[in-house]
């Protein structure tokens, strides 16, 4: 008896619903595809080739390096791919719904997109030394900007004592508006069943924080297996050496979702982040509508309404120098990256007047 092609078709529609393919990706796909083409999500990124989840299961397709320069695929994203002389290929990215982005390493202003697609980014800081205010803001401010859902996890909180957690929980609640804020042990158990719930909130999710923070171990015990390595944890001070160094797409089965670890990042700059910056600093950006001069620095500007506002003590005055700080970075990225384009079109024009002089001499 031969099998419905029908079934075939709705085992493969299932299987890639479950993968988080959307009527925004299929829609593009649909458009853009030709015979022969299949949709895959990017599980995990290597040099000129990547791995996909497929309704066919994973597969490796390599990456062209004229796209790897102009568009290069990210965990996350969803792309279509074509066999081509016996070798799956990667043809197009498709558009993103949301992103994670930084500002790459180093002193020029290049994006680097660090997950796509995601619907809950849970940022992930450890109740001992790892406790940084600025940093949750920082990130809060990307997750944002990207379009994702942000949910701050507090970890460790066993190493505290039940009033300074109080005191911890109410100082991020502060900051991070709007968001919700879960806090857990994964050793003694505590809030499990509160970081259960807050968990099953999305079917992409990305883990993101400092090393040592927790994210491996978290994804370890969503997965109920060791899945990603860490490192051991010191007695003294109950941080673990982060050994993650790949970011990776896993599926979670029973669990109707998927989960990106990345590894810890020593530098998280702003790209772009305009609107994430408000979003993170509602309360300030609110009351700056009611500053004098649209372009107000809120330092020492005559009508600031911002400067008003701290003397009358309606805003806390670490919130007010975070929130200028990370709006200056955000200015200098904004021209580091100007620069950078304005050098690269400059090489860009010398390359082809050379190559016009080169053809002028050889017609000659």
């Amino acid at each position: 008896m031969s099998k419905d092609p029908d079934d075939k078709d709705d085992k493969d529609e299932g299987a890639l619903a479950r993968l988080g393919f959307t009527p925004h990706f299929s829609q593009q796909f649909e458009l853009h595809a030709t015979p022969g083409a299949i949709p895959g999500r990017v599980a995990r990124v290597e040099p000129a080739a990547c791995t996909l989840l497929s309704a066919a299961g994973p597969l490796r397709a390599s990456v062209p390096k004229r796209l790897a320069r102009r568009r290069p695929p990210v965990v996350g994203d969803w792309v279509i791919a074509r066999e081509d002389g016996g070798e799956l290929r990667v043809r197009r990215v498709l558009e993103r719904a949301t992103s994670l982005t930084r500002r790459a390493a180093g002193r020029e202003g290049r994006p680097q997109v660090i997950a796509a697609n995601l619907d809950l980014v849970m940022i992930v800081c450890g109740l001992d030394r790892d406790f940084n205010l600025g940093r949750i803001e920082r990130w809060l401010s990307l997750v944002h900007e990207g379009g994702a859902q942000p949910v701050v996890l507090l970890s460790k909180a066993g190493l505290v004592s039940e009033a300074e957690l109080g005191r911890r929980v109410e100082a991020v609640a502060g900051v991070a508006l709007g968001v919700e804020v879960v806090t857990y042990d994964l050793l003694t158990g505590l809030g499990l069943g509160a970081l259960e719930v807050a968990l099953a909130g999305g079917r992409s999710l990305a883990f993101v924080g400092s090393s040592g923070a927790g994210k491996s171990t978290l994804v370890n015990y969503l997965c109920g297996e060791e899945i990603m390595a860490t490192g051991e944890i010191s007695a003294a001070h109950g941080k673990g050496r982060h050994t993650t160094s790949h970011r990776e797409l896993i599926v979670l089965p029973e669990r109707d979702a998927l989960v990106i670890d990345t590894p810890g990042l020593r530098e998280v700059g702003l790209w772009g982040a305009g609107r994430g910056v408000d979003q993170t600093f509602a309360e300030i950006t609110e009351i700056a509508e009611g500053c004098r001069f649209s372009d107000c620095t809120h330092t020492r500007e005559p009508g600031c309404a911002v400067l008003a506002a701290l003397e009358r003590e309606e805003l806390d005055p670490r919130r007010v120098a975070a929130h200028a700080r990370l709006c200056r970075e955000r200015e200098a990225t904004a021209r580091r990256a100007s620069e950078h384009e304005r050098r690269a079109h400059e090489r860009s024009f010398a390359k082809l007047v050379r190559r016009t002089l080169a053809d002028k001499k050889r017609d000659s």
